[in-house]
This record gives structure tokens, C-alpha cells and sequence, in this order.
């Protein structure tokens, strides 16, 4: 078995296609389950994830409790299996990659976790781990020896430029989507007198803003602090890239779902990759399959 997993801010996928809201909180007592979180127990303790909780504000994946906690869960949610021996491959902002890349290595190589999801108990055992740049890994998914890949995460913005198939340059803004949807949340709060967080606003971009009955109209709004958050995610990229002389820009990450209409307005020939939340962790799989060898699917 392999299995690659994108560990994002906002969200966890895996190269099964299995994704998960990337929110812990611990139990507490007298809590009631009334959403959609997982019930996991493991090493003792008692979570719930994927529903209301806690999510990561910096981009220290290796020293962040909750990595442990859903890259098991996800590793459990990819397979039938209750019995999982897997080889691992996961991933960092490629701007921190160097410096965190063993700590994060460490925290799985050769390790196990006997883990209960709703009351379904699986024993994981990680046979062997590799740690790959994130953005890097989605290019691994196309067939372009060089361009500029631009992965818009929950937390991050990575960007790599590929010479003949080389990497050439890149770096790592925390201009996700997570700040975004703060702003977006930050606006509503004040245009309408509510009390929205990021997911709230998230969800709220998707279904639509009812109040007291009466559907709200929010397009216009939005989309100016969507394009204003592109702004200056461009103008950072700008510094660094001459965007207008590099022939293919491709975007990625679940983020580019939301704003890359808006990135193509000013880099018209900008691309966004096919099931782009996945990319990341679609490149790791095939990264391992090269490293470990094997070909499950």
C-alpha cells in the first residue's frame, strides 16, 4: 500500500481521493455529537474531527498535535482495511520544506497507532515515510517540464518554477484562503451585524446568505475583498516572477477554486489543474510509488 496526504491548513486529502475537514477538538464532558465529526479515539484520547474546532494558524505541520491526529484518521478513512501496513508520503510549504522536513519525517517513519473512527477500530502501521515540497508534488500530476505552479492552500500560497524540469526558484506567502475567508467573514460581520467565522463565511459563499427570511444579495461585496486579496497576492508574486514572460502558469490547491477566475482576469494565460484539491496529494502517491515501489491505485 501508499498513500500520499496533503495535510492542509483548512483541509486533509488524501490520493484516494478522501477528504477531511482539518479541525480538532478535544471531548469534553457531557459533549454531544449533533454534526458531522468523526469520532476518533487514539493514544488514549478523545476527539472529534472534521466539525467545529480547531484549526492551524501557523505553518509548523510537525510540531502541530492535530498532524498526528489527522493523518491517521485519513490514512483509516482510504482504506477497507482494519489491518493497514502503508508506505506514507507527505508534504510541506515548499518554503519551509528544508527546515522542517526531518522533524516531520520523524513523527511517522516506522511508527503505528491503533485508532477508533466512530467506533470502527484500525491498527496503522507506517512502513516507510517520505516528505515532499507541496506544489512541487502537484506538478508530478502534469505532463509540463517548466512553467510556474502557484498552489493556493488553506493557509499558504507556495510557488515553484520549473526549468526543463528543474526547480529553478520558489518560495511561500501565508496569504491562503483562510485569510481570505477572515476578510470575507470581517465584511459580512460588519455589513450585516453578524458573528460569522471563516468557515461560516465559507459556507456562506457556497448556499447563499439568508437573513430573517429575506435572501441577501453578497456577490458584489465579496467578490471586491476577493479581488483585493488577489491583488496583493499578485503583487507578491510579481516581485519574484516576471509572470508575462513565463508561458505556462498553472494554478492548484482548493484554494485556486475559489479565486483563479480572479487570477485569470490579470495572467491570461494561466491554467488551473483538474481536481486541483487533490494534486498535492496525487503527486505524493506518485512520488512514493518511484520511491517504494508497488502500483495500488
Amino acid at each position: 500500500m501508499i498513500i500520499g496526504i496533503d495535510k492542509g491548513s483548512a483541509y486533509t486529502k488524501t490520493s484516494k481521493d478522501v477528504i477531511i475537514k482539518s479541525t480538532v477538538r478535544d471531548l469534553s464532558e457531557d459533549d454531544i455529537n449533533l454534526n458531522d465529526s468523526l469520532f476518533i479515539e487514539m493514544d488514549g484520547e478523545e476527539h472529534f474531527v472534521g466539525g467545529e474546532g480547531s484549526f492551524a494558524t501557523d505553518l509548523k505541520k510537525a510540531e502541530h498535535k492535530s498532524t498526528r491526529i489527522l493523518t491517521y484518521t485519513a490514512i483509516a478513512k482510504s482504506f477497507e482495511e482494519t489491518l493497514i501496513n502503508t508506505d506514507l508520503v507527505l508534504g510541506l510549504p515548499i518554503g519551509h520544506y528544508s527546515r522542517n522536513k526531518d522533524k516531520m519525517k520523524e513523527l511517522f517513519n516506522g511508527k503505528s497507532a491503533t485508532i477508533s473512527i466512530n467506533g470502527n477500530q484500525k491498527v496503522i502501521k507506517i512502513m516507510n515515510v517520505e516528505v515532499f515540497p507541496e506544489c512541487a508534488a502537484a506538478k508530478f500530476t502534469q505532463n509540463i517540464d517548466s512553467g510556474l505552479f502557484i498552489d493556493i492552500g488553506g493557509l499558504s500560497v507556495d510557488n515553484a518554477l520549473f526549468k526543463n524540469g528543474k526547480l529553478e526558484k520558489h518560495s511561500t506567502f501565508t496569504m491562503g484562503t483562510m485569510k481570505l475567508l477572515s476578510k470575507i467573514a470581517d465584511y459580512l460581520n460588519a455589513e450585516h451585524d453578524l458573528s460569522l467565522t471563516e468557515w461560516g463565511a465559507e459556507e456562506i459563499l457556497k448556499d447563499g446568505l439568508t437573513i430573517d427570511g429575506e435572501v441577501i444579495d453578497i456577490k458584489s461585496g465579496t467578490e471586491e475583498v476577493i479581488r483585493d486579496h488577489v491583488k496583493k497576492i499578485l503583487e507578491r508574486i510579481k516581485l519574484q516572477y516576471d509572470t508575462r514572460m513565463i508561458k505556462n502558469i498553472i494554478f492548484t490547491g482548493g484554494g485556486s477554486l475559489m479565486c483563479f477566475d480572479f487570477f485569470k482576469k490579470y495572467i491570461p494565460q494561466a491554467t488551473r489543474m483538474e481536481n486541483t484539491q487533490f494534486s498535492n496529494a496525487k503527486g505524493f502517491e506518485l512520488i512514493g510509488r518511484k520511491l517504494f515501489g508497488g502500483n495500488d491505485a
